[in-house]
């Protein structure tokens, strides 16, 4: 175990070979950002980038750290 910095809010924490990244409070916070995200996709199929930003407020940024992140995903 060692301590790691939460990778969205800077939090201070133990990190353990399973844990991830994140703090307890952010990995809620991008679980619902994700369910939002998922949400509005499966309505709109076809929608881009910046149509999901429009529908459901989320910074643009925040979207494509989430975009990055999934693709990262993928590939491991």
């Amino acid at each position: 175990m060692s301590l790691v910095n939460c990778k969205d809010c800077g939090k201070l924490q133990l990190k353990e070979s399973w844990s991830r990244e994140y703090c307890a409070d952010c990995l809620q916070k991008r679980t619902k950002l994700s369910i939002t995200i998922r949400g509005f996709l499966e309505t709109h199929p076809k929608a881009t980038i910046l149509d999901v930003h429009r529908g459901t407020g989320i910074p643009l940024g925040k979207l494509l750290d989430y975009q990055r992140e999934q693709r990262e995903q993928a590939y491991t």
